[in-house]
């Protein structure tokens, strides 16, 4: 998405503080100093130039273990494909010719159906990394 041009300071006043969902907009009004009805209708106006992004942890968030998985292959859309199966968020990049996977896997779970795809020739370059912590804003 491109940045909005349209938007002034206190768009982006509102944008920054009105970022967590956790927090009631009457605070976001008394930290700019305006009314909570200004808040809301800018950022009713604010959300309608946003992507709105709702990941989906059916178990709950802390209840994944996390992974950043780096591969090349030749079957990018076939990989895309089961990974849709899995019933919480994944997301893909591509950079180049690499994908990078960003994982979340039930806690008893692990990742030797990497080794497996690995072995059938089917992925290769495969690299994983654990995050030791994971940042969350909110919390």
């Amino acid at each position: 998405m491109k940045k909005p041009s349209n938007w002034d300071d206190l768009d982006w006043g509102i944008y920054d503080k009105m970022n967590n969902p956790n927090q009631p907009s009457n605070i976001a009004a008394k930290a700019l100093k305006i009314s909570h009805k200004t808040v809301l209708d800018r950022f009713y106006r604010i959300q309608k130039d946003c992507s709105i992004w709702m990941p989906f942890f059916p178990k709950g968030y802390s209840n994944y273990n996390q992974f950043i998985v780096h591969l090349e292959t030749e079957y990018e859309m076939g990989l895309r494909d089961e990974l849709q199966k899995l019933d919480r968020s994944t997301y893909i990049y591509k950079i180049d010719d690499f994908l990078l996977l960003h994982l979340f896997l039930e806690k008893n779970k692990d990742l030797d159906f990497l080794l497996d795809l690995e072995k059938g020739g089917l992925i290769h370059s495969v690299s994983v990394s654990i995050p030791l912590r994971y940042y969350d804003r909110f919390y």
